[in-house]
């Protein structure tokens, strides 16, 4: 039993890594002047739970989230939330940071419902979009 454990273990730190890599979690460029005001409604997979929680903000790259759940950074995780005036949209992140009460995660830029976020926040914050 412990070696499927361990052999568990490896797989998911393995496929976080190559999520972080693929997001562009190595390019170290902040994204905090880049982040703008965004409230809206979260349903959230984390592991086996789901929980309904509120965005705080949100930038081209990632979103932080009024989280009081338990959390660890690299942790995978399924966010579905509707962008004022869009469809819902279903999106991979990984928890990126904590903080108390929030969390910051980095959404999978494979996912093909990024350009939506995108073109979003250019074209109702466009002084953000040309840092």
């Amino acid at each position: 039993m412990p070696a499927i454990w361990l052999t568990a273990t490896v797989a998911s730190i393995v496929a976080v890594t190559w999520l972080l890599l693929r997001s562009g979690a190595a390019n170290p460029e902040s994204h905090a002047e880049r982040r703008v005001p965004l409230e809206v409604p979260v349903h959230l997979r984390l592991g086996e739970s789901e929980l309904e929680v509120m965005s705080a903000d949100i930038s081209k790259g990632g979103m932080r989230l009024r989280l009081d759940a338990l959390a660890s950074i690299g942790q995978p995780m399924e966010l579905q939330f509707a962008l004022p005036g869009q469809r819902p949209c279903l999106m991979y992140a990984v928890v990126r940071w904590l903080g108390k009460g929030q969390a910051g995660v980095l959404f999978d830029r494979a996912n093909e419902q990024i350009s939506m976020i995108e073109s979003w926040i250019d074209s109702h914050y466009p002084a953000v979009s040309k840092h």
